[in-house]
């Protein structure tokens, strides 16, 4: 996971979540860009925080703390990273269920500038907010109070969330069986969960990230081709297949 708020070769957030080899959880390292050739390291050593279950998906944000969800237990993790002889394990809260403060198999989460997280609730077809604590919080609508959760269009199989700069929500599914690019659409709405740009179909993506200044990138279904074969490009470190990408401006 990237910090977005610095330049190429400063000082920052970038971590890697690196499974642990004797337990089903994460070990939180520090991750370096090389300014010149954008080559990633770590030091496999060294753990700066500590999830002690499965992430099923992940967010930074700018203030360095990092957010986890396990869509099996519904569970909502934060940890904010730190050198020191012993890791901060992660804080878990909510767990499964439909009451506030609870998760229905949460299946992707994002983290707006201000400190709101945002999680996506597959199975209840809902978003939910909490502080960088993990308090729910009332954030959406505009009347007052403001509710917890936001209820999503049904008959839908939801896939991820994401957020700009402004804090808008960006929220991507598929009808139907999802076998046709016409199946995927990406809806947009604004910070308290207004619907602002709905139904933008043929985007069919798995996931998706969105930048500051609201461009939307994503890794496609669809391989990365080799120039001169025209065959999937294999990458020579990890011998699988390299992902094509894709980016979206907005008009």
């Amino acid at each position: 996971m990237f910090d977005s708020f610095v330049g190429a070769g400063d000082s920052a957030n970038h971590v890697l979540l690196e499974p642990d080899e004797t337990t089903p959880g994460y070990n939180i390292r520090r991750l370096a860009i090389d300014p010149t050739t954008g080559a990633l390291s770590w030091d496999p050593t060294i753990t700066l925080g500590f999830f002690s279950l499965p992430v099923s998906a992940a967010a930074l944000h700018a203030s360095g703390r990092v957010v986890a969800i396990h869509t099996d237990s519904g569970r909502l993790g934060h940890v904010l990273p730190a050198n020191t002889p012993r890791p901060p394990l992660a804080t878990y809260v909510a767990g499964p269920g439909t009451e506030i403060g609870l998760l229905s198999s949460p299946t992707a989460v994002a983290i707006s500038n201000p400190g709101i997280i945002i999680v996506l609730e597959a199975g209840a077809s809902q978003l939910a907010a909490f502080d960088l604590n993990g308090n729910p919080v009332r954030y959406f609508g505009s009347g007052s109070p403001a509710a917890f959760t936001l209820t999503l269009p049904g008959a839908a199989t939801y896939l991820d969330v994401a957020v700009d700069g402004s804090g808008q929500i960006y929220v991507l599914s598929y009808r139907g069986d999802g076998t046709q690019p016409a199946d995927y659409r990406i809806d947009v709405y604004t910070p308290n969960g207004t619907p602002l740009a709905t139904n933008s179909p043929w985007t069919n993506i798995p996931h998706l990230a969105v930048d500051y200044w609201r461009s939307i990138y994503a890794a496609n279904y669809t391989a990365l081709l080799d120039s001169s074969t025209g065959q999937p490009r294999i990458d020579p470190a990890l011998g699988v297949a390299e992902p094509s990408l894709s980016r979206f401006d907005p008009s």
